[in-house]
């Protein structure tokens, strides 16, 4: 809810740009993807409207396998970034 403050851990609260997520290694077939374990409320991750389960394709066109990719890509970010999803089996792109 707009006003409440965020409920993300403190560590992760603390770092300059928040994207607020948590994310974990998976396998789609035999293909290594990264998936949201969780979009915390009312950060700019469920505000752009990620949710938990979508599987992280690309970030600013940057194919992403592993969550060490993905965490590289959004700390060389400005803070700003566009993320390829997949949900329900369809590909989005989401702007962060």
């Amino acid at each position: 809810r707009a006003g409440e403050p965020c409920e993300a851990p403190q560590a992760i609260v603390e770092r300059i740009w928040l994207l607020g997520v948590e994310h974990t290694s998976a396998k789609k077939g035999t293909t290594p993807v990264v998936i949201l374990s969780k979009v915390y409320p009312n950060t700019p991750a469920a505000m752009a409207g990620l949710r938990q389960g979508d599987i992280i394709l690309a970030v600013d066109k940057q194919e992403i396998s592993k969550p060490e990719q993905f965490d590289r890509s959004l700390e060389h970010s400005d803070g700003k970034v566009t993320i390829e999803i997949e949900r329900d089996s369809k590909k989005e792109q989401v702007a962060v």
